[in-house]
């Protein structure tokens, strides 16, 4: 008899649906018959079955994976079932024989169990969430401590979906999205519980919607109590000098604790000992924004890239691009000031946080965005229809009273007058946001290129000084030869001739002997693997997520944002990624605009100088210096991107139409606009950076690091806002008629 028939029997008949339920709400493992942890710990939690009628039922029967058997007497909690694993501890379903309930118990994994460390950190975990007794938080029932096993303590179980697989089924399935007030009413339960914490002395710091349980029974519990500590403590999960690690407080001092997508940027840059509940209060507000847009609100391309985006306070904007339905005005104004990148720029406690949520719940206006004197009457005349009614009819009656048509007629005009300057405020203040979020993409997305760029000037560094390698290379004539070319030499719609995307073509300058820097050429073919890395590394998330025979397509049919990788040295030898062999009769790597730009430099330098020589249009590059141990030159290591992908998407603010979008550099010259579409993909060889067109405008920015001004260009006038991209030394700019912008 399998287990499903075996548990079948089992149930009172009122109770035999919830088997059925179960068998729908979890994924049934491979085979017939069979049954989950999750399933049996589900009946239990609904109290459709009790542990022991199971065992009695099964105590006869053939051994069935994922059923417990006959728990020992003399055992307090005998184990039922692995609920879960993570990376310090695992959570069994345990049967309790002397309460006869059944109670879920965490351990630490055998690899921890022994470990001072991890121990200590265990115990430190179970006394904060023992300390909190709130309906919200999980109670703790027992702490047990086995020389052998290692410390362990039972708590309250808990079956349900974590936030985080509820989000996940709504975005799936559209017509599965609860209500948005009972989405709220989750988050206040979760504000509730942290809201009490924080009056206990205690911030959470790995707010996360999968640390978030809903119950069976709508409950709701902040679950993972694991990095709390104490407000104003010091870190306290730090190992002790005594355990081995005389550096250990060293080390701590400025590593982020928690999970980056969800770091308040105080907590992102390591400031452990002075976080407060205002760090908790920003992870908070990221949480509501994806409850209410069903979106994630910070994701980066690289875990790196995704600690960098919170360390500057970055999230996903809400724009009608990023909303399923539309999403209230007011819950916006929530969102950004819980989040805010600066703490004294949020709510005061996570309890006036819920207070303002609840406000808006109950159709009040919110702290963070009063009401604008007509959305205050709009929202009085919703409250009282009927008092509303009665006045429109008495206002109807008055109309035989002419002589104060003129009277309602000017307060009227007023009314629409002063309506319109705060919709012009209002929409300034989102055009300077726009323009601010999308200066901070930009420097984002070149800090990203820029990290390829360093692992590349890195690798050919040590290379360039270590012996030279057994490794073939491939120079550039042997491309032309199919019985000397790479053997993955394939046609490329990209690169317009046979490329190899495994090795790099080796070159050396013009009048120049392979011959006699073999050595340096072997050396610069070890660099295929940073070459290639950079390339693909800089395709999109769904790309990257393809078969590598897929993504290999991906790069010889379409450009990808990084389309070259290379390394020329001081000797004139130069390895250039994909492999084409495509130069020019006459190439001294030594005298491109690329390599002198940087040879001299400190530091990676970013400029459009020249066009491609290789066909690919106008290109960006972005060249680092290579040096030795005494500071002497070895070469450059350069990466391109593309015009076409600077403008098609980065140069655009986020569908904002009608302006113009310009990158200008710090001597005043456009790196790149957003009409130079054409012009990016077929380029004069002799091209040059442009100065900016508009030089009196120039000679204002200069002056401020950013701004908003109206100016007139070609008898119109035109609203310019623009921001600094410091860390590549380039001013963000839009401009566009003022009347188009302000009054879309």
């Amino acid at each position: 008899m399998d287990a499903i028939t075996l548990v079948r029997s089992a149930l009172p008949p009122e109770q035999a649906h919830h088997l059925d339920e179960a068998l729908a709400r979890f994924p049934r493992p491979d085979g017939e018959g069979r049954l989950s942890p999750d399933h049996i710990a589900y009946l239990v939690e609904v109290g459709a079955l009790r542990l022991s009628t199971l065992v009695e039922t099964v105590s006869d029967a053939p051994v069935v994976p994922g059923l417990p058997q006959r728990p020992d007497a003399s055992v307090r909690y005998a184990p039922v079932a692995l609920l879960g694993e993570g990376a310090m501890g695992q959570v069994f379903l345990v049967h309790d024989t002397a309460l006869q309930r059944h109670v879920a118990v965490k351990v630490l994994t055998p690899d921890y169990a022994s470990d001072r460390t991890m121990q200590r950190r265990f115990h430190h975990e179970v006394q904060i969430t023992a300390q909190l007794d709130h309906p919200c938080i999980v109670p703790v029932y027992d702490l047990a401590t086995d020389a052998e096993e290692g410390p362990s303590y039972a708590m309250k179980l808990v079956r349900g979906q974590t936030l985080m697989d509820l989000l996940g089924e709504a975005i799936e399935d559209p017509s599965r999205v609860p209500p948005l007030a009972d989405r709220l009413s989750i988050f206040l339960d979760v504000c509730d519980a942290i809201a009490y914490a924080h009056r206990r002395g205690i911030i959470h710091r790995d707010l996360k919607p999968e640390n978030i349980m809903v119950g069976a029974f709508n409950q709701v519990l902040v679950m993972d109590w694991g990095i709390a500590k104490r407000i104003g403590a010091p870190e306290a999960l730090a190992p002790s000098p005594s355990e081995g690690e005389s550096k250990a407080h060293k080390t701590q001092i400025g590593v982020a604790i928690g999970t980056p997508a969800y770091m308040s940027p105080e907590q992102a840059r390591g400031e452990n000992d002075t976080l407060d509940g205002q760090s908790d209060q920003y992870t908070l507000g990221l949480i509501l924004q994806e409850l209410v847009t069903l979106q994630r609100a910070r994701q980066g391309s690289t875990s790196v890239h995704t600690l960098y985006m919170a360390m500057e306070g970055e999230k996903a904007e809400i724009t009608p691009r990023r909303r399923p339905t539309n999403v209230p005005r007011e819950l916006v104004a929530v969102i950004d000031k819980a989040a805010a990148p600066r703490a004294e720029d949020r709510y005061d406690s996570v309890q006036d946080l819920a207070d303002d949520v609840r406000r808006f719940l109950r159709d009040e206006p919110v702290q963070a965005k009063p009401d604008t004197l007509l959305q205050s009457v709009g929202r009085t005349v919703a409250r009282h229809r009927t008092l509303t009614v009665a006045l429109v009819l008495l206002l109807l009656l008055g109309v035989v009273m002419i002589a104060l048509i003129g009277v309602a007629g000017a307060v009227a005009v007023n009314e629409i007058n002063r309506s319109q300057a705060e919709r012009r405020e209002q929409r300034l203040g989102e055009l300077q946001r726009l323009v601010t979020d999308q200066a901070q993409r930009i420097e984002s997305e070149f800090l990203t290129f820029e990290g390829h760029l360093q692992a590349i000037a890195g690798a050919a560094e040590q290379a360039l000084l270590s012996p030279p390698p057994s490794v073939p290379f491939y120079p550039t004539h042997a491309f032309a030869d199919p019985a000397l070319a790479p053997p993955d030499t394939a046609p490329s719609a990209v690169y317009g001739d046979d490329v190899s995307l495994d090795h790099p073509d080796l070159l050396v300058a013009t009048g120049l002997s392979l011959d006699e820097h073999q050595d340096e050429a072997r050396r610069l073919a070890s660099l295929t693997r940073v070459l290639r890395r950079a390339v693909f590394s800089s395709l999109s998330d769904e790309t990257r997520q393809l078969p590598l025979a897929d993504q290999e397509v991906n790069v010889r049919e379409r450009p990808s944002p990084i389309v070259w990788s290379y390394v020329a040295t001081t000797s004139g030898v130069m390895a250039g990624y994909p492999g084409t062999g495509d130069y020019p009769e006459v190439y001294e790597p030594r005298d491109r605009p690329w390599y002198l730009s940087a040879i001299e430099a400190e530091a990676p330098v970013w400029s459009a100088l020249d066009a491609d020589e290789g066909g690919l249009g106008l290109l960006i590059t972005g060249a680092s210096p290579l040096r030795d141990l005494e500071g002497e030159a070895l070469g450059v290591a350069a990466i391109d991107v593309t015009f076409s992908h600077v403008i098609d998407t980065l140069l655009d603010p986020r569908g904002l139409d009608g302006v113009e979008a310009w990158l200008i550099d710090g001597e005043g010259h456009v790196i790149v606009r957003s009409s130079q579409t054409e012009q990016a993909r077929d380029a004069p060889d002799d091209w040059s950076p442009p100065p900016f067109p508009h030089p009196d405008l120039l000679a204002i920015l200069r002056t401020r690091e950013g701004g908003t001004l109206t100016h007139p260009i070609d008898d119109t006038l035109h609203l310019a806002i623009w921001r600094p991209v410091p860390k590549v030394g380039w001013t963000y700019l839009i401009t566009g008629p003022s009347e188009d912008l302000l009054d879309p």
